[in-house]
């Protein structure tokens, strides 16, 4: 695991982690072949662009992928706070592992139809 994203992931209590390193493992196995950092100081997944960025917060997992994939769920996702590109899982609900796994396929599938062209990583 990369060291700055395991330092992160430790710093918070165990069902915060146990979260973050769910939402990792889903990464990880839809698009093993994403580099695995940081971007705007949150863990990220990029291939040519930024795939999924999420954190940890005080009352919830904030969750990035696209405003076209949170379109797509958009029913599925009403009864969480969201924004135009992001949406807020709160600790106080269950965690939503089934749907969180279809938004990164989602986001993959967006990338291989859209995003895959881009030839300068710069770009992103």
């Amino acid at each position: 695991m990369n060291k700055e994203l395991e330092k992160y992931i430790s710093s918070f209590d165990k069902e915060v982690q146990e979260k973050l390193q769910t939402i990792r493992k889903i990464c990880l196995k839809v698009f093993p072949e994403a580099e695995e950092g940081f971007k705007w100081g949150k863990p990220a997944y990029s291939l040519k662009r930024v795939l999924i960025v999420y954190a940890a917060y005080k009352n919830h997992i904030g969750f990035y992928p696209t405003p076209e994939v949170l379109e797509e769920y958009k029913e599925e996702i009403k009864e969480y706070k969201s924004a135009k590109g992001s949406v807020q899982f709160p600790y106080s609900k269950p965690f939503p592992k089934k749907l969180i796994e279809k938004m990164v396929k989602a986001r993959y599938k967006n990338y291989i139809e859209k995003d895959a062209k881009w030839k300068d990583p710069k770009q992103c």
